[in-house]
């Protein structure tokens, strides 16, 4: 080989060589900056993850908050109905017994008057059907005491 030819290679050679240098380091940053790119859209990511967890965290206790109010809003409803119902329970109770003692005082006046009119000899045009006040554990009506039978000859008894 002549020197002008090893000289021409030395320089070919040294420039490849500087080229592939500085091609290698070049790309030895590239990839540095696509690795912080990366850490740091890595990063972005998991600041994104994290606000999203507390968005959707804030979103179930508004949830959670929206549906105790309204279960407690609704709670307060059914007690208050209850509490109503109950009155009414009662004040029906109260006009049922009343009723009741009524109805028994009535029949008892029913079998007296009939009693009378068999006394007098006569045949009543109407009887009820028999009847005995209920006995049970739900209903405890008060029966009013008897009222004494008037004897002959006493006030309001015409014969």
């Amino acid at each position: 080989m002549n020197s002008w030819e090893s000289i021409l290679l030395a320089i070919i050679g040294a420039v490849g060589l500087d080229r592939l240098l500085i091609y290698l380091d070049q790309r030895r940053a590239q990839r540095r900056k696509a690795e912080a790119e990366a850490d740091q859209t890595g990063a972005s990511a998991r600041k994104t993850d994290a606000e999203a967890d507390d968005i959707q965290a804030n979103a179930w206790e508004k949830a959670f908050a929206n549906l105790e109010r309204s279960l407690t809003g609704q709670i307060k409803f059914q007690e208050k109905r209850i509490t109503e119902l109950t009155q009414d329970v009662n004040e029906l109770k109260c006009a049922l017994t009343e009723a009741y003692n009524r109805i028994v005082y009535l029949m008892d006046g029913i079998r007296k008057l009939i009693n009378q009119i068999y006394q007098a000899r006569q045949t009543p045009v109407w009887t009820p059907t028999e009847w005995q006040p209920i006995a049970s554990d739900a209903f405890h009506p008060v029966i009013p005491p008897a009222r004494p039978e008037p004897q002959d000859g006493a006030e309001g008894i015409s014969k």
